[in-house]
């Protein structure tokens, strides 16, 4: 087949939940289980194994212009489809509810009345996951993933035997296509990458099989979107390596390995913080002395409490003297 090559594309995947490094860790281990379980049963051997040389993400066109959109007009969900039951409903079931909460008025009982009409209908929260199912498979389109093989032999095995496997980081199943060797991807749109370098450190390894192990476990948040009934919107939803990155416990000789500036602040941020309470502090202690006001704080007091209006005051005054000096030295001279 003239499409098969030796770079596979990875798509419809919770990309909040998985990384770069997740994907290869998990495209590498299988092969290497799968090469185990083929020398048991053969005595012949290559020379070398088949493994992945890179996993890339990438950022979509289609994702591309949804998060432009998204950061000023928020999440992209169907809110009025998800209002359209409510609206559906007839003259005559709104006659009905209108009589109904009338007579419940007349006993006295508005309130739970009210309470009840404030309650969405089965159609109606019906209505409210299926827009946030469909939002939720659209976010698992605005990346993709091109995995690069040794060879089209490995990347084959992989299509064949993973093309479909049910993953819980994979919305319907792990949707595997081939990329074909002349299609250039564009590099502008690279968004992170990891190489078969990258997992050579156990500790980077290690990370990259936490991660995969929760996503397993069914920890993804937007991967529910098709195999349950209750969805969850997270497009707010803070990054899952970041929150457990925080709440992780370290010894010193892994503080000393970590980048923390991914995870924290920056300096400028800090300085800014810093200033402030410095700023707080000062008013504080000149507050303090204000609670017995004397000569000494008086001017202190006012310059705080009136601000550039004493400036402009002082400067009418000065203003409205040199007048007067002006005016008594005319007259002197008449």
């Amino acid at each position: 087949d003239s499409s098969v090559s030796s770079r596979l594309a990875l798509v419809g995947l919770d990309w909040d939940a998985v990384a770069a490094a997740d994907l290869l860790l998990l495209l590498q281990q299988y092969l290497k289980n799968s090469a185990a379980d083929s020398s048991s049963s053969s005595s012949s051997s290559s020379s070398e194994e088949p493994h992945v040389k890179k996993v890339e993400i990438y950022l979509s066109e289609f994702g591309k212009e949804r998060i432009e959109v998204e950061k000023i007009k928020g999440p992209a969900v169907d809110w009025k489809a998800a209002e359209r039951p409510r609206k559906k409903r007839s003259k005559a079931a709104a006659a009905a509810t209108a009589a109904a909460a009338a007579a419940a008025a007349d006993e006295g009982s508005s309130s739970s009345s009210s309470d009840e009409e404030m309650q969405p209908s089965a159609e109606q929260e019906k209505a409210l996951q299926e827009v946030l199912r469909k939002y939720q498979v659209e976010r698992s389109r605005y990346y993709y993933a091109i995995c690069y093989f040794d060879s089209v032999e490995t990347a084959q095995r992989i299509y064949d035997e993973l093309d479909g496997c049910e993953l819980n980081f994979a919305l319907n199943g792990l949707d595997i296509r081939f990329v074909p060797d002349e299609l250039e991807l564009p590099a502008a749109n690279l968004t992170a990458a990891a190489t078969r370098e990258d997992l050579a450190a156990a500790t980077a390894a290690a990370a990259a099989a936490e991660r995969l192990a929760a996503a397993a476990n069914g920890r993804s948040s937007s991967s529910n979107a098709l195999r349950h009934s209750k969805v969850e919107l997270t497009w707010d939803e803070s990054p899952k390596d970041r929150v457990k990155f925080l709440r992780k416990k370290f010894t010193s000789k892994e503080l000393d390995e970590q980048d923390l500036d991914a995870f924290l602040g920056s300096s400028e941020d800090s300085e800014e913080d810093t200033e402030l309470q410095q700023q707080q502090q000062q008013q504080q202690q000149q507050q303090k002395g204000w609670k017995k006001i004397t000569e000494e704080n008086l001017e202190s007091f006012r310059k705080e409490l009136l601000g550039d209006l004493i400036r402009v005051t002082k400067d009418k005054r000065e203003k409205g003297k040199k007048k007067k000096t002006a005016a008594v030295t005319e007259w002197k001279a008449l």
